[in-house]
């Protein structure tokens, strides 16, 4: 297993964003967590295998039909806990 830490840039609030992710995380077997920052960008933390984590970032690049996603910055994360679903954060 593996965790990752992603900071996603563009037009990604108010637009169901959060639960695009959330859908996305399920159908791939990603667990963690997602949320709104202040800043416009959202962040999350996603748990899985190598593969399924590189599936995930890459339907989060697609993003629903109404957000725009221009960036996805992606670092590795301390594994310190295992997330037992993917949820989000209000």
């Amino acid at each position: 297993m593996k965790t990752i830490h992603l900071i996603v840039h563009g037009h990604v609030q108010g637009v169901g964003f959060r639960y695009f992710a959330q859908s996305a995380a399920q159908s791939k077997k990603v667990t963690g967590w997602v949320r709104n920052k202040e800043d416009g960008t959202v962040e999350a933390a996603a748990q899985g295998t190598e593969n399924q984590l590189q599936s995930f970032v890459d339907t989060l690049r697609s993003g629903n039909r109404y957000a725009r996603v221009e960036e996805i910055k992606v670092s590795e994360a301390d594994q310190d806990q295992t997330y037992a679903g993917f949820k989000i954060i209000r």
